[in-house]
């Protein structure tokens, strides 16, 4: 019976494990956003390159998009950068104050993550696919 048991939760986690793969999808948004100074786009592979002036380069990182309820995406990486955000589709003026974009970003991630003084770091942005 105690087999049985721990046979039915092993698989219940492996279930609940590919619930949560099977929603993720991979980054096709190209971001940036000032104070502080960050970008990221799609690199390939499932990963987006990050870069911010306190690394010593960009970062090259696995990423996550997921289709939130609504206009919104979220896109999460893990370490180095534990980066968090959501990309809404509404219009954005870059900070050059002449270019729109179609989307807009709510970010925060770890500054300084490769090579620099890490700090948790939030801001704003725009986004185009």
């Amino acid at each position: 019976m105690l087999r049985l048991l721990l046979a039915a939760g092993l698989a219940t986690i492996a279930t609940a494990g590919l619930a949560a793969d099977y929603g993720c999808q991979r980054v096709k948004f190209k971001c940036s956003g000032f104070e502080p100074n960050w970008a990221f786009g799609p690199s390939g592979g499932g990963k987006i390159k990050f870069s911010d002036p306190e690394n010593t380069g960009p970062v090259m990182i696995a990423a996550c998009a997921t289709q939130l309820s609504g206009n919104q995406t979220s896109i999460t990486a893990g370490a180095p950068l534990g980066l968090s955000a959501t990309v809404t589709h509404q219009s954005c003026l870059e900070t050059n104050g002449t270019t729109t974009r179609p989307y807009s970003i709510s970010i925060s991630y770890t500054q300084g993550a490769v090579g620099g003084t890490p700090r948790q770091v939030s801001g704003t942005g725009c986004c185009r696919k």
